[in-house]
């Protein structure tokens, strides 16, 4: 059976510009920019750990992520204005 994927919202404060970027390249990989420092992207609860674990060490001490999964329901409830489309739940993106 195949993993359920979640709408995943991931959220940074990064302070120093490098480390910034690399996040920022690492998320574009995944997902859309749906803001300057968030992203939308379909990942399962086994891809959000990993995520995790991947991008920890370019965090300082007072930097921050978030990562919030959106189930169903919650899905059903976004709404968008502007440019940034929600990402498609079968991993093709409009541009």
């Amino acid at each position: 059976m195949a993993a359920r994927r979640l709408l995943t919202v991931i959220c940074y404060d990064v302070s120093e510009a490098r480390p910034r970027r690399r996040l920022a390249e690492r998320l574009e990989e995944i997902g859309v920019r749906v803001q300057k420092s968030v992203f939308e992207a379909w990942l399962t609860e086994r891809q959000i750990d990993a995520l995790v674990v991947e991008v920890r060490a370019l965090l300082a001490l007072d930097d921050s992520l978030r990562v919030y999964a959106v189930g169903t329901e919650g899905f059903a409830c976004v709404r968008s204005l502007g440019p940034a489309p929600p990402p498609s739940e079968d991993g093709y993106y409009l541009v």
